[in-house]
Formats: structure tokens, sequence, C-alpha cells
């Protein structure tokens, strides 16, 4: 029950589906040349670069054909194109890496992917918002969190590799980079998944959350939005506490070990609306016509797994499965039973 080529194929769908600006659409000779002068200023590109990039001397070029050579060579990304082309030529590094796209933002938080300038590496950055700027209490929330968080080294959690700090306070966080797409977006792409692959995506993330139960670090409530899937099919959980999310009145207990009491426990329930989401497309809104939708649904998921799905969402007259090992365990049961 591994189910990563059909999960593959699916986020490659998906991710080609994802509409894509024509940067290329309506620019003039005057302003591609005014971009690859931008790009040289900030740092993005040398001059040697765009020099070999233009071809012989005796050969008048297109400068708007240099740029679409230095897109497709992976040397400017379709994001800083934007922004050199209203004259933003500052702020694409930080530290020791490269923005090249910005991936998400809030009041706390936004997120960008970036390249390590000496390794080449891709990592995912995540800077700290407006909230951390006035509200020290904020940050060390963070510094708190990060401790607990940071250690956690399993294949189904996306890792934390490091933390940039000018001794006061965090300035961003480098966490892996998953080259894929959340959950959510697989969903908006295929509205439900087979049977197999729910099951085999659960699985996944229920491994993952039964390790972080064993580090007593548990998962909070986990949501199609912070669950990663990458194009060979590998699910990575990405906690809400290692992101720059703050909330209020959360705390960690320092004398239990590292066991953040300001979580809630194993969100079993949470994994079981999961599932439920990936074999409908929606989410459950009463848990008296759970049942009904699972058995209206077509091609029927096999009823081992539609039990799981009730013990783990707590309905009435099932018994639960009380924690995120007993579904994982549930979920190998049903596999072997279906293989």
């Amino acid at each position: 029950m591994i189910g990563s080529a059909e999960a593959a194929a699916l986020v490659r769908s998906a991710i080609d589906a994802q509409p894509r600006p024509d940067i290329l659409q309506g620019l003039t000779r005057e302003s591609a040349e005014k971009m690859l002068s931008l790009a040289v200023q900030g740092g993005l590109l040398s001059e040697a670069i765009v020099s070999s990039t233009r071809g012989p001397p005796a050969i008048e070029d297109d400068p708007r054909a240099i740029v679409q050579r230095l897109l497709d060579a992976g040397r400017l990304t379709t994001w800083q194109c934007e922004h050199l082309l209203v004259g933003r030529y500052k702020g694409f590094f930080h530290g020791r890496y490269k923005l090249l796209e910005h991936l998400d933002f809030g009041e706390s938080s936004s997120v960008f992917l970036g390249e390590h300038v000496t390794l080449g590496t891709r990592w995912t950055l995540v800077m700290r918002g407006p909230l951390y700027l006035s509200n020290p209490s904020a940050m060390a929330w963070l510094e708190r969190r990060l401790r607990v968080v940071a250690p956690m080294d399993h294949v189904n959690i996306v890792r934390i590799h490091d933390a940039e700090t000018d001794g006061r306070m965090i300035h961003y966080l480098v966490r892996e980079y998953v080259d894929g797409c959340n959950l959510a977006a697989l969903l908006n792409h295929a509205v439900r998944l087979s049977p197999r692959l729910a099951a085999a995506l659960t699985l996944q993330i229920a491994e993952a959350a039964a390790y972080a139960d064993s580090q007593n670090c548990p998962l909070p409530t986990i949501e199609a939005e912070n669950v990663l899937v990458s194009r060979d099919g590998l699910v990575k959980v990405q906690p809400a506490h290692i992101s720059l999310g703050y909330r209020q009145n959360s705390r960690i207990d320092d004398q239990s070990n590292g066991m953040a009491s300001g979580f809630p426990p194993g969100d079993v329930e949470s994994l079981g609306q999961l599932l439920f989401q990936l074999l409908t497309g929606c989410l459950p809104m009463e848990s008296n016509v759970i049942e009904h939708d699972l058995n209206t649904l077509r091609p029927a998921p096999p009823d081992w797994l539609k039990n799981i799905c009730l013990r783990a969402v707590r309905v009435s007259g099932q018994k639960p499965l009380p924690t995120a090992a007993d579904v994982c365990q549930a979920l190998r049961q049903g596999g072997a039973r279906s293989d």
C-alpha cells in the first residue's frame, strides 16, 4: 500500500495545471535591457553571464530572447523578473541565501523559496512578519518552539535546517524545501482521491504524527494546507509550530521534557477528518452523516478503510482509535488484507 507512483503522477498533473504568467508578454527591447541592467546591479547576474548569453558580437540579439534564455537556464525566475520590471532590484539576498520565489505570506511570516549562494541547494525561508517587530513575547514564543521542534527527524516531517539570528531575535527560519504541492491544492485539482491513494497518504501522515508523539512534541491539528506531497509522492507534514505562526497565550512547559503544553495532544480526530476529506473531497460537517457520506461514494472505499475513518473521527457507536500509532497499525493491517 505505497501509492507513491499514483501520488507522484497526481502532483505533477496539479503543478502543470497551475497558470504561469508570461513575463515576456508586452516586454519591449528597452524594458528588457533595463531588466538585465537591474539584475546585474542587484547581484542576480554578472556582466559575464549576460555577455555570454547574448551570443557572438556580430549577431544583433534581441534582449527579450536573452531574458528567455536566462529563464530557461534558471539564472532568473519569473518572480525575480516581475520585481525587476518595476525597478526593484534590492532585497533578493538574505545572508547566505538568494530568494527565488515567493511562496506564501501572512501577518506573522512570509515564505520564500531560497537557494544557498555557495552550495546551490534549495531551502524554504520563513521571514518574520510585522507581528514580531512590535511583540517581544511573540519572538520568545518562537524561540521556545524551535528548541522543542528542531531535533525532530522523520522522513515524513519537514525538517528545520537553520535559524538566522543577530543574537537578539530570529530574522528568518530555514526549512527543508519540498518540491511539490500541498494536499489542498491536490484536492482542488483532483476533487477526491482513490481509496488506495487516500489510505497510502494518510498512513504516511499518521506515521509522522506517531513519531511526534514519541518525541513528546505532538502535532497540532493536521490540515490539508499543512501536508505537502513531493513530486515523487512522498508526504511531508509541515507542523504549524515550525512556522512563524504565533498564538497568544500559548506556552512551553520547560519542566515536562519539552512537551508543548500549548499544543493539543496528538490529534487523531483530525487524521480521521483528513482521511474523510481525501475520500470525499470535503470536510465532514456532522458526525451523524459521516457514515452515510462514505457509503454513498462510488467507487466505494473498502469496509476496513471506512471503519478506520469512523473510528478516528470518533463516530458514536464506533470504538475510537486512541493514538496516531493505532491509526498506523489499522492502516497497515487493512492494506495487507487488500494487497
